[in-house]
């Protein structure tokens, strides 16, 4: 006879994170870049002690929100909302680019730090590489080790680019047919529950 039992919960301890927020600007996102703007401060500010992040607009080219990883204060907050305004919406999309360049963002010397990358967007590649099998083949070959890149984007784009994007790197896509619909996304990608494991007793028995 085998027996199992429960042991005490316990929570793994948090690992804090270095996040890279990627906003597609090109044209066709320029409507929903207020939206964005305001979910990303209301989700960043309840990000837990330890988190850092960064913001990337792209569109043809990319340009950072802060120079390096900062922490959700309230200063940072209203950076945010000038950054996006500020950013010029591009005619086409440079995905593979956006990707190739932020990875030179992570520190992977930091240990006890989990690195992520989520991506908004409403599209396909349009610019650069555009291929998709050749920006699926490219990046993983990209060191993207402990990195994960999750995604919130639109429900016309093509998914199996996407999600294997997130597949080869630990990371989930959730897609959108209204924009409506981005904040809640965002907050569930970014804002993550801790995980909680219970062990397992096995005892054996002899039957008689």
């Amino acid at each position: 006879r085998c027996r199992l039992s429960n042991n005490e919960l316990s929570t793994l301890p948090p690992m804090s994170r270095d996040i890279t927020i990627l906003v597609d600007v090109s044209v066709s996102m320029a409507s929903s870049l207020d939206a964005i703007s305001l979910s990303l401060a209301q989700t960043l500010v309840k990000l837990p002690r330890g988190d850092r992040f960064n913001i990337v607009a792209f569109a043809e080219k990319r340009v950072k929100c802060f120079p390096q990883f900062v922490e959700p204060t309230s200063e940072n907050m209203s950076a945010i909302s000038s950054f996006l305004k500020k950013a010029k919406c591009g005619r086409s999309t440079d995905l593979y680019g956006a990707l190739n360049e932020v990875t030179g963002l992570y520190n992977r010397s930091l240990e006890n730090r989990h690195f992520q990358m989520l991506l908004i967007s409403d599209g396909e590649p349009t610019s650069g590489m555009q291929d998709n099998l050749k920006v699926l083949d490219a990046i993983s070959q990209i060191n993207f080790k402990g990195v994960s890149i999750d995604g919130v984007i639109h429900a016309e784009a093509t998914e199996s680019l996407l999600d294997l994007l997130s597949y080869i790197t630990g990371g989930v896509t959730k897609f959108y047919s209204n924009r409506r619909d981005i904040a809640g996304l965002i907050e569930q990608l970014l804002l993550v529950d801790p995980i909680t494991i219970t062990g397992i007793s096995v005892s054996a028995k002899n039957a008689r």
